[in-house]
């Protein structure tokens, strides 16, 4: 900018020109102060927001945690890393002033953990509510079987939007995913089969029983064997009448003239096996001891003579029903073995092949009245003979019966025995003569009111 000069004569200035010319340079004097001031005050300012930035950024880790692996448990990941390589190696860095600062120490830093359930699916708030300072986390209260994915930032570095480990996986377990080689596979035992071949030799002091050894031990060997002892085939009410750890017990303390039932189970390292087939045991009211074997089956006696016939089951069971009661009729065996056959025993049972127990016993005939039933039940009757020697025969064939108020009808399992036949008969002319002689009053009746 240039300044004009008014004179009033050649080379003499106007003195007002000279004032103006004066003011002039004052102003640009004070313009160059001003910015300079403004420019001292920038730089005054930069330093104070940018010096605390620097130093911000000096201490936050640029890199990840590395070397990140994931070991699953039960219900539990375990999570171990390496620091950043830049601040495991904390070379110092070059600022913008030509300064030097170091990355932060390993020792310095802490972590943050993140888990999600599909890849890439962390959530953005770490499952440590407080960052963790070693290279170690332990993540609890997982699924097992569910697989987890996991990644891990140092604290600084996720604040500020820096990287996050690689991802990893593992899914928790109840057990170990491999099983060692050296640990050779196993069976677990089994429980024991039955024992087999359950025989009695008996005499008035004690009872002997025997048995064989079951056929399978179930992979564990056999300890011993439990016998008990009940009134009836079902054991509802049976005992332990003794254990013991070969293949023989003795049994004492039972009543003359009574019948008991006995089974016997084997024992292992895993416990009580299959009950054998149960034997009936009757022990003699009187005379020498006698040894041998009573079973309900279709058996006969081995105590028998052996130029004797075994002792045969009763033939032609029938039953006929009434109101609340059974009549059960039998014919004799047609072998008693060798000696007379002294008296009977009847079975009552209500599911079909399973005897309950005597319901009648030292039954002298061939026919019992079961009485106490329950009308429309249906019960299944058996009989076996007992001879004078104490042995009691197979059981007969079985047949059913259904009490009710009707009139007794006979259910018959091979023919009608004779004095059922003559009871029925004898029935049969009663009620003919009761309806004749009503029939004959009538008529006289009749024939009087037609005289009047």
């Amino acid at each position: 900018m240039a300044d004009v000069y008014r004179g009033r004569a050649h080379g003499q200035p106007d003195p007002l020109s000279q004032d103006r010319h004066r003011a002039g340079a004052w102003r640009h004097a004070l313009a160059g102060a001003g910015l300079a001031a403004l420019a001292a005050t920038a730089a005054a300012v930069v330093a104070v927001v940018a010096g605390p930035a620097a130093a911000f950024a000096a201490a936050t880790p640029s890199g990840a945690p590395v070397g990140v692996k994931a070991v699953a448990g039960a219900s539990e990941v375990r999570l171990t890393w390496q620091p950043p390589p830049r601040a495991a190696s904390a070379s110092p860095e070059a600022g913008a002033d030509g300064s030097r600062s170091a990355s932060p120490a390993p020792s310095s830093l802490s972590y943050f953990v993140y888990e999600g359930t599909s890849p890439g699916g962390e959530m953005k708030t770490p499952v440590n509510a407080r960052p963790v300072s070693g290279l170690s986390y332990v993540v609890t209260g997982l699924a097992n079987g569910t697989a987890y994915y996991f990644t891990v930032a140092a604290a600084g570095a996720h604040i500020a939007g820096g990287a996050t480990s690689a991802e990893v996986t593992a899914t928790p377990a109840t057990t170990p995913t491999t099983t060692p080689a050296t640990t050779p596979a196993t069976t677990p035992a089994t429980r024991p089969g039955a024992p087999t071949g359950l025989a009695v030799a008996q005499g008035h002091a004690r009872t002997i029983l025997s048995w064989t050894a079951p056929a399978s031990d179930g992979g564990s060997a056999v300890t011993g064997y439990r016998v008990y002892q009940g009134g009836m085939t079902d054991f509802i009410h049976g005992t332990l009448a003794g254990a013991v750890t070969g293949t023989r017990a003795a049994i004492t303390g039972l009543t003359s003239g009574s019948s008991y039932w006995f089974r016997v189970a084997a024992v292992n390292a895993a416990g009580q096996g299959t009950w054998s087939v149960p034997v009936l045991v009757s022990v003699p009211s009187a005379g020498p001891a006698t040894a041998g074997s009573e079973t309900p089956s279709n058996s006969a006696s081995a105590s028998a003579p052996a130029t004797a016939p075994p002792l045969t089951a009763p033939a032609g069971l029938t039953a006929a029903v009434g109101d609340a009661q059974v009549l059960v009729s039998w014919t004799a065996p047609a072998s008693d073995g060798g000696t007379p056959v002294t008296r009977y025993r009847l079975y009552l049972a209500t599911v079909s092949g399973s005897q309950a127990g005597a319901v009648v016993t030292n039954i002298t005939g061939t026919s019992a009245m079961v009485t106490g039933l329950t009308d429309g039940a249906t019960y299944y009757f058996t009989v076996a003979a007992v001879n004078a020697a104490g042995h009691q025969g197979p059981l007969s064939a079985e047949v059913s019966a259904r009490p009710g108020p009707a009139t007794m009808m006979a259910l018959t399992s091979r023919h009608v025995p004779n004095q059922l036949i003559a009871w029925l008969a004898a029935l049969s002319v009663t009620a003919l003569a009761g309806a004749l002689a009503v029939a004959i009053m009538g008529r006289r009746m009749d024939v009087g009111t037609r005289g009047r």
